[in-house]
């Protein structure tokens, strides 16, 4: 663990003393982009509107909270915005099998296939009614698109409702930036990003377009086994000063690789997605009232391996969900300014889930009988895509929710105090009903020459089970209509310090878990399993986190987490990264790490999972070559580091990390 921590470190110590010698010299040349324009003091307190629903800085948020800008996204050089939760205090991300190689979220101790983050664009959720995942429907989201990024780590449903069970990820689209970008990468990564802004007397008018392909690499644990990828995302939005229009499309394709439990080249992963929403600003001034209606439909066809079966090697099994899902919501949020000191937050959702279509991809099916029978006389190649089948009819199904909230923020300024105080009820029809308070106190010290603020929080927060929990029927899962919400209760000290070039954040969490959902296996040969409320515990730990700026052009950010109890389903109980920017004029040059402690898993028949701490080394250089231009390199495991992942629906348990992945882009701004 110390050689390969001193490694992570020296690797972006040396690429800083070596670009002090070699860069200082173009400081003074051309101006720089706009991308690169924050000054280190701007970066320490940028306001955040996720933990309130208004603007407050980071350090009298009512929450543990991180924010990434679209400086910072670019500097860390990764190209899937779910790739920033490895620089997240408390949180990871990984890969694993879930109807395809999709990411798995690590959140303080919890690595389970159910959405226990809720992930959102714009404000719009992602997290849908079939899975509960969001990175099943929308596994990849390219962060060449993104304004900012703002994360809650711990509880948000007294806001956000279920999902928002172990953190919010916010992401913010960029809305008026004119650019056209190209790029080329290894295994044949090709993309394309266009961005359009215009202001007109009727309102602005933005869109963001970007399709993204790439061959993926060969992997040794199957036969011609990639991980390629296919990428389109599109965005349009019209504002005025009250309205606001938007639409969404995205379709992402993960083929080959790992699907269902099983390697193949002819797994399949297709999912698109659909958005549109209007909102308006009814009130502005002392009392504020908007609205939003928005609709989202989401579909998915994957098929994958089934292994363990006694067939014809040349007549595999192969299955999948054909499904559909869809939510109509209305969100109504008003704020109103009591007095100087006082503000109150009140909101009503209401929201219509309902899966709308559960058939079957499947290479056997018996046209008589309308089952899946593995009898080489039902064998089909290509695969029978069915837009229902009988047995997954229970999957159709509806979820009316309702739900409101109040929130009070209350500021007395002679004391230093600020506090937050509110709770959300939200109810499930047919499914359940819970109250989920907050509290949060705030205390700045009297200040000096470096600010202090204390702050103690509680949370609690719900996740409802979806309709593949409670009714999947297939030859992997099994659901279990008897499944309760999970429900988790977190208890929050923070102490941030800040100076004029530093901030520091440490944060000591204590979660209480109830009624946790997880896989129980119920037949090992065939890796068939179903769903259940299996346990209840708690989970203690310390994420810490320090950025100073090194001279004029040089900053770090280092984030370090430590778990007092051991990871639930197997996870890193140790953490680190760390980010060394240096801006100059022309040439922005960034370095990063990220260090994973060991992880050891005993299964049954002595079955043995182990993977050894390791090091991945990740990079970026944008060079702004005049006011228009830029060239951009990013390249994330630098070194092509081999690592597994644990993922209890492979067989062995074994899911290869992500390879090397790198792009060389061309942007023109206009």
């Amino acid at each position: 663990m110390i050689y390969t921590v001193c490694a992570m470190f020296r690797f972006c110590f040396y690429f800083t003393l070596v670009g002090s010698f070699v860069f200082p010299a173009l400081a003074e040349q051309a101006s720089s982009d706009e991308l690169f324009s924050l000054s280190f003091e701007q970066l320490l307190d940028v306001q955040v509107d996720i933990a309130s629903k208004s603007a407050e800085s980071q350090s009298l948020a009512p929450s543990s909270v991180t924010l990434f800008t679209r400086q910072q996204i670019a500097q860390l050089g990764v190209h899937n915005a779910y790739q920033l939760m490895n620089y997240v205090p408390g949180m990871q991300l990984t890969r694993g099998d879930w109807v395809g190689a999709v990411p798995k979220e690590h959140a303080r101790g919890v690595h389970l296939d159910s959405g226990n983050i809720l992930v959102m664009i714009n404000g719009e959720r992602l997290n849908e009614v079939s899975f509960g995942k969001a990175s099943v429907y929308t596994p990849y989201i390219p962060a060449q698109l993104i304004e900012r990024v703002e994360f809650i780590r711990g509880p948000g449903s007294a806001l956000y409702g279920s999902n928002a069970f172990l953190g919010v990820m916010n992401i913010i689209l960029s809305d008026d930036n004119n650019a056209l970008s190209v790029g080329i990468g290894e295994n044949a990564r090709q993309q394309l990003t266009g961005q359009l802004y215009q202001a007109t007397s009727l309102g602005q008018f933005s869109a963001n377009i970007a399709v993204e392909k790439t061959n993926g690499q060969d992997y040794d644990v199957a036969d011609n086994v990639r991980d390629p990828l296919y990428s389109v995302f599109a965005n349009t939005q019209f504002s005025t000063e009250r309205l606001t229009i938007n639409a969404r499309y995205q379709r992402t394709e993960l083929n080959e690789f790992l699907n269902l439990g099983g390697y193949s080249p002819d797994n399949r992963h297709r999912s698109d997605n659909y958005a549109a929403s209007v909102a308006y600003q009814w009130l502005q001034g002392d009392h504020d009232l908007s609205s939003q209606l928005s609709y989202a439909e989401h579909h998915i066809e994957a098929q994958g391996l089934v292994e363990g079966l006694n067939l014809p090697e040349n007549m595999p099994y192969f299955v999948g969900p054909n499904w559909q899902s869809s939510e109509l919501k209305f969100v109504s949020d008003y704020q109103h300014q009591l007095h100087a000191n006082s503000m109150l937050f009140a909101g009503v959702e209401l929201r219509r889930d309902e899966q709308t279509q559960a058939g079957v991809v499947t290479s056997y099916f018996n046209d008589q009988s309308g089952f899946i029978e593995l009898n080489s006389e039902y064998y089909e190649n290509p695969s029978r895509v069915l837009s229902r089948y009988r047995e997954f009819s229970d999957l159709e199904h509806r979820f009316d929710a309702q739900a409101g909230y109040v929130q009070v923020k209350q500021q007395l300024p002679d004391f230093g105090l600020t506090a937050f105080f509110g709770a959300r009820y939200d109810h499930v029809n047919g499914i359940d009903a819970r109250w989920s308070p907050r509290a949060s106190l705030i205390y700045e010290l009297p200040s000096g020459d470096i600010r202090h603020v204390l702050k103690a929080q509680y949370g609690e927060s719900f996740r409802t089970p979806v309709t593949n929990e409670l009714y999947s029927n297939d030859d992997i899962t099994s659901g279990n209509a008897n499944l309760s919400s999970e429900v988790i209760k977190t208890t929050e000290l923070v102490w941030l310090a800040q100076g004029t070039q530093w901030k520091s954040e440490v944060v000591l969490f204590d979660n209480a878990l109830e009624d946790f959902i997880d896989l129980v296996m119920v037949n090992e040969q065939q890796q068939a399993f179903t769903f259940a409320n299996v346990f209840s515990t708690t989970m203690q730990g310390i994420e810490m986190s320090a950025q100073s700026q090194l001279g004029q052009y040089r900053d770090v950010q280092i984030n370090y987490t430590q778990l007092f109890d051991d990871p639930i389903s197997p996870s890193f109980k140790r953490f680190a990264s760390v980010a060394v920017n240096m801006q100059l004029e022309t040439l922005t040059l960034s370095a990063n790490a990220l260090w994973r402690d060991s992880v050891e898993v005993f299964g049954a028949n002595d079955k043995r999972f182990y993977q050894d701490a390791y090091v991945l080394l990740g990079a970026a250089l944008h060079w702004q070559m005049d006011e228009h231009t830029r060239l951009s390199l990013k390249v994330e495991n630098l070194t092509d580091k081999d690592y597994d992942t644990f993922d209890a629906r492979v067989f062995d348990g074994r899911v290869p990390g992500y390879g090397r992945q790198s792009s060389l882009t061309y942007t023109y701004q206009f």
